[in-house]
């Protein structure tokens, strides 16, 4: 599909104001090279709040999805959104905040979003119940946390355990 007709998409897409038709053309776009480079594509010139509130959106669904299903082709595509919106945005509290949008509505700890976070919000996430989405190059960090909260579950039940002995 060439520039021109990605553009007109991109123009009914935004003035139909439906989040569906919005949210396939920009996942339809990811298999385009340079879709987000480029200055031959109108958003990239005209990146708006709506431009990173959408793509937060898509990524908060993907996420969601990805929580329940499991399915890998959704991780890599919050992936290359995060990474898109990173690489390409040069104002960093634009980043922060479209890193702030996603985080609250779904736990996720990658290289490129905690550099963007709180130190309150990323302990938030690690000692929450909840699964957490992270990338390859935290998985061996993550996978000590989770293990010592398994053996930090397993010393209070023991803890429990002994306590109860001695009551008796």
């Amino acid at each position: 599909m060439g520039f021109l007709s990605l553009n007109v998409q991109y123009i009914r897409s935004v003035n139909a104001c439906k989040y569906k038709e919005l949210s396939e053309f920009f996942l339809n776009l990811l298999d385009v090279p340079k879709a987000f480079t480029s200055r031959r594509y109108i958003w990239n010139w005209i990146r708006g709040k709506d431009f990173y509130k959408t793509i937060s959106l898509i990524t908060i669904n993907l996420a969601k999805e990805f929580l329940q299903n499991g399915t890998e082709e959704n991780l890599v595509k919050i992936e290359r959104f995060i990474r898109i919106v990173m690489s390409t945005e040069p104002n960093e509290s634009v980043r922060k905040s479209f890193v702030w949008n996603i985080t609250k509505s779904v736990p996720i700890l990658t290289v490129d979003t905690i550099q963007y976070m709180s130190a309150e919000r990323i302990a938030n996430i690690v000692q929450s119940d909840e699964k957490i989405i992270f990338d390859d190059h935290l998985c061996p960090i993550m996978q000590e946390i989770i293990r010592l909260k398994k053996d930090l579950e397993q010393s209070e039940q023991l803890v429990a355990q002994m306590l109860n002995l001695t009551d008796e």
